[in-house]
């Protein structure tokens, strides 16, 4: 449909009443004001859409931050932290075995809990971009735990994080 207004063409001997004229003008506006509902239209469809996308990417965090009031912050890190002693005794990456999963760690449902000289983490999502989960640093500090291009962390309670990290 072309939106465009056309100038209305006078014709000086036209046989057309004022009445004619005025109808059609009003025709001309009403195809005009169709084109002007359909532009209205399409932010009004696109915003539901956009903000879908835009949510998806913040629902897991979202889950797990409700999953951290549900379990408390203290307990979660309390027990997963202990279950990991071990593995902060033998240095390096450790993974801990399933059977060992505290309550509070399997209601995120991991894919797998392991132990890092600096704190805990439940890995909850991995794919080829990265890694997602949950960090629990060993060691509380008044500061947020550092982030890099690589990995960044938003709180999630007392003592416990949201990671993301990037394969680069």
């Amino acid at each position: 449909m072309n939106c465009v207004k056309k100038a209305a063409l006078k014709r000086p001997h036209s046989k057309r009443s004022a009445k004619q004229e005025a109808s059609g003008a009003a025709r001309q506006s009403r195809k005009a004001g169709e084109c002007g509902r359909f532009s209205a239209a399409f932010p009004r469809l696109m915003l539901p859409i956009l903000a879908s996308l835009f949510l998806c990417g913040c629902g897991d965090v979202s889950k797990a931050r409700r999953t951290v009031e549900k379990v408390g912050a203290e307990q979660l890190r309390k027990e997963t932290l202990a279950v990991c002693r071990e593995g902060f005794a033998r240095g390096g990456v450790s993974v801990v075995a399933k059977e060992q999963w505290p309550e509070s760690a399997r209601a995120f449902q991991p894919l797998e809990v392991f132990a890092e000289p600096d704190g805990a983490y439940l890995l909850l999502d991995s794919d080829a971009v990265g890694e997602r989960g949950v960090y629990l640093p060993r060691i509380l500090s008044e500061t947020d735990p550092l982030c890099s291009p690589k990995l960044t962390h938003e709180k999630l309670g007392a003592g416990v994080y949201w990671y993301d990290r990037k394969r680069l």
